[in-house]
């Protein structure tokens, strides 16, 4: 059976104008972790993704431009893409906790027999607000709670 651990998070604009993706990937019985970045404007969706090999170091977070940090658990973490030569953006935003986070249902799903796992997913929620910077073809945007 594989292990995976997934972080996905998405943050908007409150008027619709601009989108973050960003997330990250620990594959234990793969010996990889990824991350990933995502902007998208309008029709126009710009990505960022780098891969690495699991090291000694099981602290160790980041990979190539973009890093991610926990700084108090459940409450606060920040997402950084930092400046690279792949794609002109770049951005480094904290979110902050609004609420506990909450657990969905745990999604099991078995093969068509019944007899092997296939699946079993645990996900939780949690809403946040955002602060920082974005920076798209070298103009910096602010990123606000109320924005």
């Amino acid at each position: 059976m594989s292990w995976t651990e997934k972080i996905w998070s998405p943050i908007f604009a409150l008027d619709g104008s601009l989108e973050l993706d960003m997330g990250r990937g620990k594959y234990h019985n793969r010996n990889v972790m990824d991350m990933f970045a995502g902007l998208s404007r309008s029709t126009e969706q710009t990505t960022v993704r780098a891969s690495r090999i699991l090291d000694d170091d099981p602290h160790r977070v980041g990979v190539g431009p973009l890093d991610y940090e926990v700084i108090e658990p459940m409450k606060q973490v920040r997402f950084v893409l930092a400046e690279n030569d792949v794609q002109p953006i770049s951005w480094d935003v904290t979110l902050n906790a609004v609420l506990p986070p909450f657990l969905e249902s745990k999604d099991a799903q078995r093969d068509k027999v019944g007899f092997r796992m296939c699946s079993e997913v645990l996900r939780y929620h949690q809403l946040c607000t955002a602060e920082g910077s974005v920076t798209i073809d070298g103009k910096t945007i602010a990123i606000t709670p109320t924005s």
